[in-house]
C-alpha cells in the first residue's frame, strides 16, 4: 500500500518533470508493479531509475545499514544535480551544481515523532548519536518543505539550534481518482481505518468500537510486515465477528471499501497530515478524526473526537441520520477537492524554481 512519503515523491517528481528536468530517482528497492503502475498513472514514470544497493543486515542494527547508505551516496558525487529532493527522510546526499539548491520535504522531523520516541530509553539512547549525525545535514538544505502547520512547529521546536531556512508548508494531494456519488441509503453501516498496522496507528480503537456497534461493521486495513507482527496477534486475538482486519490490501480493495462505507475513523494521535484522510473524503466517507496533529487543519471540528465516549456518540449519530451524514459528506468532498496536484505543484515551484 502507498501511504503519504511516496505520494510526496510522486507530486515531486511530477512537478520537476513538468518544469522542464531530467529526474533521477533514487532508492534502496525496486518499485513493486503496484507502485510502478501508480507512478505510470500519474504521470510519474518519465525518470532515470536509480537502485542504491544496500545490503539489509538487521541483526547488526541500525548503523552499518547507516554507513552504507553514506558510503553509496559518497559514489554518485559526479551526478551533480540541479536540485536534490528529499521526500523520504534524511540522508547523506552528493553536492550540487553550484546554483543549485538542496530541498528537504518533511513528513515529521526524523526520530523525533511520537512513533520513533514510544520505544525503550535504551533504543532512544542508541539512536541519538545517528540522529544527530543525519541532523547535521540540515545546515545543507537551502528549501524545507512541510506537510502540516503541525508539522512547521515541531520543525521549529526540534531544530532550532540548527542553522535552517523558515519551513513552508505544501500540502500533499490526491493523486488517485474516486467515485463519490453513492448516498447514504446505498452505502454499507460501516466504518473503514487505512493505516499502517502498527500500535502507532491505534487500530485497536476499531476493535472497541465493533465490541460497542455489533449491528456495524469495521475493518481495518495497512501495510503489514514482520515488525507488526506481535501487534497484530493482539489485536487479532478476542475479536468480534463484525471486526475485520485487511493486510496489505490492493489499491482497488481500499477504493471499493471507502467507496461503499459510511465514515471512516481514523485513530492515531498527532497524525503529521493523513492522506488517507482526504482520500476517504474524496471517496465520500465522513472522517472522523482525534483531536491532534495535522488533520484539525482541514476536518471540521464538529467530526473531532477527543475521547472513546466522543467517537462512540459520532459513529451512532452519523451512521443513522441520513440528513447529518449528507451534510458533512458534501461539505467534506468539497474540501477534498482543494488538495490537488496542481496547487502541490505551483507550491513547489514558487518555493523551489522561485516561479
Amino acid at each position: 500500500m502507498l501511504g503519504g512519503g511516496e505520494v510526496v515523491c510522486f507530486l515531486a517528481v511530477r512537478s520537476l518533470l513538468n518544469s522542464g528536468h531530467d529526474v533521477r530517482l533514487l532508492s534502496y528497492t525496486e518499485p513493486s508493479p503496484e507502485v510502478r503502475a501508480f507512478q505510470s498513472a500519474c504521470g510519474a514514470d518519465r525518470v532515470t531509475h536509480v537502485k542504491l544497493p544496500v545490503l539489509a543486515l538487521p541483526f547488526l542494527g541500525t548503523y552499518p545499514e547507516s554507513l552504507q547508505v553514506r558510503f553509496r551516496m559518497a559514489k554518485l558525487h559526479d551526478l551533480r544535480p540541479d536540485y536534490l529532493v528529499h521526500t523520504q527522510t534524511l540522508v547523506p546526499s552528493p553536492k550540487v551544481t553550484r546554483d543549485g539548491k538542496k530541498v528537504l520535504y518533511v513528513h515529521y522531523p526524523p526520530m523525533r515523532g511520537l512513533e520513533a520516541t514510544s520505544g525503550s530509553r535504551f533504543r532512544r539512547l542508541y539512536l541519538t548519536p545517528l540522529r544527530l549525525y543525519l541532523e547535521s545535514y540540515l545546515a545543507e538544505m537551502d528549501v524545507i518543505l512541510c506537510n502540516s502547520h503541525f508539522t512547521r512547529l515541531a520543525i521549529l521546536d526540534n531544530w532550532r539550534d540548527f542553522s535552517i531556512p523558515g519551513p513552508v508548508v505544501v500540502y500533499p494531494a490526491t493523486l488517485r481518482q474516486f467515485d463519490s456519488s453513492a448516498t447514504f441509503p446505498a452505502r454499507q453501516n460501516r466504518a473503514v481505518y487505512v493505516a499502517r498496522l502498527s500500535s502507532f496507528k491505534r487500530h485497536e480503537i476499531m476493535k472497541e468500537l465493533a465490541q460497542s456497534f455489533p449491528s456495524y461493521s469495521f475493518v481495518s486495513t495497512g501495510s503489514a510486515n514482520a515488525a507488526y507482527a506481535r501487534y497484530l496477534s493482539r489485536l487479532r486475538k478476542g475479536k468480534p465477528p463484525n471486526y475485520q482486519i485487511i493486510e496489505n490490501a490492493s489499491w482497488t480493495q481500499v477504493r471499493d471499501l471507502l467507496q461503499s462505507s459510511k465514515l471512516y475513523v481514523h485513530c492515531a494521535r498527532d497524525e503529521h497530515f493523513g492522506i488517507s484522510i482526504v482520500e476517504a473524503m474524496s471517496a465520500g466517507c465522513v472522517p472522523l478524526v482525534h483531536a491532534s496533529g495535522g488533520p484539525r487543519e482541514f476536518v471540521p471540528e464538529a467530526l473531532v473526537w477527543k475521547t472513546i465516549g466522543d467517537l462512540r456518540e459520532l459513529c451512532a449519530r452519523l451512521m443513522e441520520q441520513e440528513r447529518e451524514w449528507t451534510h458533512w459528506k458534501l461539505l467534506v468532498n468539497k474540501i477534498a477537492r482543494q488538495f490537488t496536484p496542481e496547487r502541490f505543484e505551483q507550491a513547489f515551484a514558487k518555493n523551489v524554481f522561485g516561479g
